[in-house]
């Protein structure tokens, strides 16, 4: 029975997933952002999601959300190296320097450009 439920709410989260990818059209962002925070009300623990939601927004230029959804991808899962880059530009684009610099130090040692 609980095998049951997981299985459910899992295919409800992928469904609220898969209605709107959030590169597919500018014009469709917020329905994308909608989607997705659905995603997360059912399965709050997928980090591609939070990813995506991060992307929509930062998209819309919502960057105080795109960097705590990119942050919250990043608590679940820590080697998430899309993540750690596309958060650099987020603090690039906030003026924070030093913490754009960081996430792309730890982007470039996960995808092995670092030499050390």
């Amino acid at each position: 029975m609980l095998a049951n439920a997981i299985d459910t709410v899992r295919k409800a989260a992928a469904a609220h997933y898969n209605i709107q990818n959030p590169y597919s059209d500018k014009r469709a962002l917020d329905e994308a952002i909608a989607s997705l925070q659905k995603s997360i009300e059912v399965n709050p623990y997928n980090p591609s999601v939070y990813f995506d939601l991060g992307s929509a927004y930062s998209q819309n230029s919502i960057l105080d959300a795109a960097a705590n959804a990119l942050e919250e991808t990043i608590r679940i899962d820590p080697n998430f190296a899309k993540a750690h880059y596309g958060l650099s530009i987020i603090y690039e684009r906030k003026g924070m320097k030093e913490e754009a610099q960081r996430e792309f130090l730890v982007y470039k040692k996960l995808t092995g450009e670092c030499r050390k």
